[in-house]
């Protein structure tokens, strides 16, 4: 059991910190920040060569800033944060924290990054995270194994407000269900004791998917099927009436909609796809077809659905395809093709990101062969953008008003898994 790193204590609120609960389809949760403006020269000031601008907007200075400077890269006031270079006028990736033990299920909140690991949940302030990264809390891994059936699944903790949930099981295979904690830390005497279950009992299998939506935070259990937990804590469980059985991918709640991915894609039973239900659920049916199989991950921004399908190490054949909720004729648009197996997607209304693994599974992969790619909406104008190569295996992208951040899983036994974000 790890008990040895100190956690802030769970006191009071950082209104800082505070965020609006996460759609579990990708999208992150909503902060603050305010991104920067500015260009090559301010309005009415001289025109200026490439790599150039007048960013102090005072004529007699001519085209005094250089635009391959950290402070002012590819445009004025695009400063690139932290220890990022800028390389060719684009910040490079900044790897905000190191040695991480196999990272997986990542989450923003607010000013702090949250992930699983296999014995806890870790978290950070993301502008000193290599000296600030603590464990939220423990799992008890004398009883309770690490909470998720396929670990590269990257819906595995939700937060509302200043709470983060995850689920939590009180044996290896059963009894598994949503917990919360302060997103400053629970920790509590070396065990998991310190956070909060939000039923006392639960039968359900361990989860594979766990997103939250207005209100409630949902879990899928495979053949337990996909639960419902009314925040605050409920004292029973309600289930959303849909026909899903045990293919379940991904997820997506707002006030009026349910959107959800069905990741079946056999061949023998093609019944898979990306569905719109009413937000309480679809009574007697699967909800409306917006696009057939095969589809595996989904983000959802300004009523835009962005889904993912195929790919693998040896043959790029995913495409990232966007459509409305409300429908898009069964085919969508097209925003990239020819993508390696992708594990995670995220959407704002600016651009989409999503990461490129280069292998379904993350901890037999060795070679670094990932990706982080964007696409600027509403078209991807130019065509898909390189943001980072040569990445080992990115299991999770998460977004702010600033940054594109991603966790990286590592490799093997090793504790080598990395906390890096980029400036957008």
């Amino acid at each position: 059991m790890l008990g040895t790193l100190v956690v802030p204590a769970c006191t009071g609120e950082d209104p800082a910190l505070s965020v609006t609960l996460g759609d579990g389809g990708g999208t992150p949760p909503t902060t603050s920040g305010t991104p920067d403006t500015g260009g090559g020269s301010d309005s009415g000031g001289p025109t200026c060569p490439k790599d150039l601008g007048d960013c102090d907007g005072d004529p007699s200075t001519g085209c005094e800033a250089s635009l391959l400077a950290p402070d002012n890269c590819g445009s004025c006031r695009h400063a690139c944060g932290g220890t990022a270079a800028c390389i060719a006028g684009q910040c490079a990736p900044e790897t905000v924290s190191s040695t991480l033990d196999h990272p997986f299920g990542f989450a923003l909140a607010g000013q702090r990054a949250l992930w699983l690991s296999p014995d806890a949940v870790f978290g950070c302030t993301v502008a000193n995270c290599a000296t600030s990264t603590a464990i939220m809390v423990d799992y008890d891994t004398s009883t309770v194994k690490p909470v998720p059936g396929q670990i590269y699944s990257p819906r595995q903790i939700a937060v509302d407000g200043t709470t983060f949930y995850y689920d939590t099981c009180t044996s290896a295979l059963t009894g598994c269900a949503p917990a919360a904690c302060p997103i400053t830390g629970c920790k509590s005497g070396g065990a998991i004791n310190g956070s909060t279950p939000v039923v006392t009992t639960s039968s359900r299998r361990r989860p594979t998917v766990l997103f939250g939506g207005p209100g409630a935070i949902y879990t899928y259990h495979g053949l337990d099927g996909l639960n419902r937990y009314s925040l605050p804590a409920p004292s029973t469980v309600t289930y959303p009436k849909m026909d899903l059985h045990d293919y379940f991918g991904d997820g997506y709640v707002d006030a009026q909609h349910f959107v959800y991915i069905d990741n079946n894609q056999s061949l023998a039973n093609p019944t898979g796809g990306l569905y719109v239900c009413p937000a309480d659920g679809c009574v007697g049916t699967r909800g409306a077809t917006l696009l057939p199989p095969p589809v595996r991950l989904l983000a959802v921004a300004n009523d835009i659905a962005f889904t993912t399908s195929g790919g693998n190490a040896n043959r790029p054949s995913a495409s990232v395809i966007a459509c409305s909720i409300t429908g898009c004729g069964g085919a969508g648009t097209i925003l990239a093709q020819n993508q390696a197996y992708i594990s995670d997607i995220v959407a704002d209304d600016r651009d989409v990101f999503w990461a490129t693994i280069g292998a379904a599974d993350p901890t037999t992969n060795t070679a670094p062969v990932g990706t982080i790619m964007r696409c600027s909406l509403p078209s991807c104008t130019g065509g898909p953008q390189k943001i980072a190569d040569q990445v080992l295996n990115p299991v999770g992208i998460q977004l702010d008003a600033d940054y594109v951040y991603w966790i990286t899983y590592g490799t093997g036994t090793n504790k080598n898994g990395t906390l890096v974000r980029s400036r957008r």
